[in-house]
């Protein structure tokens, strides 16, 4: 048996229940706040984009990205990106499932394979910080902020460096799971 809401396969039809009734919930309440959100942003599919609203991010927000190492900026900026509900649009009702769900628009989320969409997401997270940093860095030394954007270049290209080298692996990972991990906490 199989959930028609996240897709959660089950062997007994006991556990199928008590999973559909907690399920169904969660599902009416995420339905009524997209329902409720004409501002939520998509995810373009044909050119693996997604434009996410910084507004909420304000000037100030540079110096503590700046002062921190760059791993904590990185997550540090992810969860100040999201704090924004426009800019919920992927969610993950299973730690364990393959699967990713992301809104592409009219109301429609779609399952994507965990392995190919957290290479996109993280690179797309990436150059928006890359793109905040920029906007926002008038004031600092390039020196200051070097480290940061060269660590963001490398998490663009899968965690590999220009020489393909895998400088990050078990960061490049950690990441993944702190991505899956927040995801899920949307639901």
């Amino acid at each position: 048996m199989i959930c028609n809401n996240c897709l959660k396969k089950f062997t007994s039809k006991y556990y199928f229940n008590k999973h559909n009734e907690k399920c169904n919930i969660k599902y009416e309440i995420n339905k009524d706040i997209i329902n409720n959100n004409d501002k939520l942003i998509n995810y373009n599919i044909k050119e693996n984009i997604i434009n996410f609203n910084t507004e909420h991010i304000n000037y100030d927000f540079i110096h503590k990205l700046v002062t921190i190492n760059e791993i904590d900026a990185f997550q540090y900026f992810i969860k100040k990106l999201f704090d924004n509900n426009n800019n919920k649009i992927i969610r993950k009702y299973n730690l364990k499932d393959k699967y990713t769900q992301i809104y592409i628009g009219y109301d429609i989320w779609i399952n994507i394979l965990n392995k190919y969409i957290y290479n996109i997401l993280i690179s797309i997270l990436s150059d928006t910080m890359i793109i905040y940093i920029n906007n926002y860095s008038n004031n600092y030394n390039i020196k200051q902020i070097q480290n940061l954007l060269d660590f963001l270049d490398i998490l663009k290209n899968n965690g590999k460096s220009n020489h393909f080298l895998f400088l990050y692996k078990n960061i490049y990972k950690d990441i993944k799971l702190f991505l899956k991990h927040l995801f899920h906490s949307f639901i």
